[in-house]
């Protein structure tokens, strides 16, 4: 049966205190974990592209075009139908 002391460790990493500048340059990836060192830019042409906004539609049940007009029922195709029930 293995125990705590048969698995591999890593030096003293999980014992070694960081400073909270350098832990936040590691955990924003501007920085090599291991090293603390800058990390190195490996293709600085790269420009990622930026993501367009999701269009917000709104649908406003209390407006005058809702006002008056009846829920649609279905066509008769419920759950059930659809299991032959």
């Amino acid at each position: 049966m293995r125990t705590l002391s048969d698995l591999p460790t890593y030096g003293n990493a999980a014992h070694r205190e960081i400073a909270p500048a350098t832990a936040k340059r590691i955990a924003t990836g501007f920085a090599n974990p291991n090293t603390h060192l800058p990390m190195e830019d490996i293709n600085p042409s790269f420009a990622p592209r930026a993501i367009k906004p999701l269009p917000f539609k709104s649908h406003d049940l209390n407006s005058s075009e809702s006002k008056g007009k009846k829920a649609e029922k279905p066509n008769g195709a419920n759950i059930l139908s659809f299991f032959g029930m």
